[in-house]
C-alpha cells in the first residue's frame, strides 16, 4: 500500500509540474506558418482564426507571388465584413511581402484575412503567412489547469494514503507473541511452544524444535483477525489487512522418536476454521499456506 501511495504521489507531482509548464507555454509567443491560395476571382479571401484569453499582440509576416492585402480584424469587424463586404480592421498592409504588427486589446477571437491586392483581383495568387501570437492561449491554459487540478488531487490522495499505510504498519498486530527470533524471511516475534521450558516426564526424551513457516492470504475486501492454534492451543493471533498476505514462523516443541502429525488451525473472528495436518522433524521447517475465502 505504501508503494502504491508513493507512485500516486509522484504521479500527482509530475502532473502539477506539467501543468505549470503548460501555463508558461500558454503565456509565451506562439509561431505558426500557413500557406494560402487565392483563386483568380474578385472578392475571394482566405482567413485564419486565432483566440486568446488576455490582451496581446499578433505579428503577421507574409510573402506572395503578387500583391495581396492583409487585415487583422476583431470578431465584430469580421462579422460586419461578411455582411457588407467592406474590410475594416485593427491593422492592414498591402504588398508582395511585408510585416504587420497589431495590438490585440483584449481576450477573444481575431481573424487574419488575406485578399487580392488592388489590380490583381483576377490573378491567382499563392504564398506563405507566418503568425507570431502573444496572449494567453486557451487550449494550453485549459490543459495546464486540468493537469494542476488533477495532479494536486492525486498528490494529496497519495500523501494521505502514505500516512495511513505508515500508521497501519505501526499499529499492526505482531506476527507472533513475545520471545524468540523469526526464521529467515519471516520477521517478527514468536510465541514459544507451551511447556518448552518445562522438563519432560521421566522416560521421555528432551524436546527438540521443528518450525512451521505459515503463510496466510486474505483475498477478501475486509480486514481479518485470525487465531492460530497448534493441537487446539492458541499460539498466535494475526491481523491481516484486506487483500494482504502475512507470514509467521512458529517454532513447535517435539520429542525425539517417530514423527507424529501436528494439527494446525487458523480460526477467523467469524468462526471459520482452516485446518492442516503437519509432520515435523527436529530442526526441520515445513512451509504451510492457507487462504481465507
Amino acid at each position: 500500500m505504501r508503494n502504491l501511495s508513493f507512485v500516486v504521489l509522484v504521479l500527482g507531482l509530475l502532473l502539477v509540474f506539467g501543468g505549470v509548464s503548460l501555463f508558461v507555454a500558454a503565456n509565451g509567443p506562439r509561431d505558426r506558418a500557413y500557406t494560402f491560395s487565392l483563386p483568380s476571382q474578385a472578392n475571394r479571401y482566405q482567413r485564419i482564426q486565432v483566440s486568446i484569453l488576455t490582451a496581446g499582440s499578433i505579428e503577421v509576416t507574409y510573402q506572395s507571388d503578387y500583391v495581396i492585402t492583409v487585415w487583422v480584424m476583431t470578431e465584430a469587424q469580421h462579422a460586419e465584413f461578411l455582411q457588407t463586404g467592406q474590410a475594416q480592421g485593427l491593422g492592414q498592409d498591402t504588398g508582395t511581402s511585408g510585416r504587420l504588427t497589431t495590438a490585440l486589446p483584449s481576450g477573444g477571437t481575431y481573424f487574419v484575412e488575406i485578399g487580392h491586392g488592388s489590380g490583381y483581383e483576377t490573378t491567382a495568387e499563392t504564398g506563405v503567412v507566418r503568425l507570431s501570437l502573444s496572449g494567453l492561449d486557451p487550449t494550453l491554459s485549459v490543459g495546464g489547469l486540468g493537469c494542476v487540478v488533477g495532479g494536486t488531487i492525486l498528490a494529496v490522495v497519495g500523501f494521505l494514503y502514505r500516512g495511513v499505510a505508515k500508521k497501519r504498519e505501526a499499529t499492526m498486530s505482531p506476527f507472533y507473541g513475545p520471545g524468540g527470533v523469526g526464521a529467515a524471511g519471516y520477521p517478527g516475534t514468536q510465541y514459544p511452544w507451551p511447556g518448552a521450558d518445562v522438563a519432560p516426564p521421566p522416560g521421555i526424551g528432551v524436546p527438540s524444535t521443528g518450525t512451521i513457516l505459515l503463510t496466510l492470504e486474505n483475498p477478501t475486501s475486509a480486514e481479518e483477525t485470525v487465531r492460530i492454534l497448534i493441537d487446539d492451543s492458541e499460539v498466535a493471533k494475526l491481523t491481516i489487512p484486506a487483500g494482504a498476505t502475512q507470514r509467521a514462523s512458529l517454532p513447535i516443541g517435539i520429542s525425539p522418536g517417530p514423527a507424529t502429525p501436528t494439527s494446525l488451525e487458523a480460526v477467523t473472528a467469524g468462526g471459520k476454521r482452516l485446518q492442516q495436518s503437519v509432520i515435523l522433524v527436529p530442526g526441520g521447517a515445513v512451509p504451510v499456506s492457507l487462504r481465507l475465502k
